[in-house]
């Protein structure tokens, strides 16, 4: 059975966590550097999600700047 569209889901979000960012500029440097845990790729994604989507991610790149360690600790989970 076929259930009908969630009309809640924004599908421009849904996309994006479905592909994946397109950008490859950073508009601030990654926190972890260049040979930290999360990628250069990973972090330019991060700001797109925060430029493009305020409703749902304003602030999500401050967030992970001011907390990398816990977000590390996330990140290394093998069930975050």
């Amino acid at each position: 059975m076929n259930e009908p569209p969630n009309d809640n889901l924004d599908q421009t979000e849904v996309r994006f966590i479905m592909t994946g960012g397109s950008r490859v500029d950073m508009k601030r440097p990654n926190p972890t550097g260049d040979s930290g845990w999360m990628s250069h790729k990973i972090w330019a994604s991060i700001l797109q999600l925060d430029d493009e989507f305020p409703k749902a991610f304003k602030g999500l790149s401050e967030n992970i700047e001011n907390n990398l360690d816990e977000w590390e600790r996330v990140y290394g989970l093998q069930k975050p």
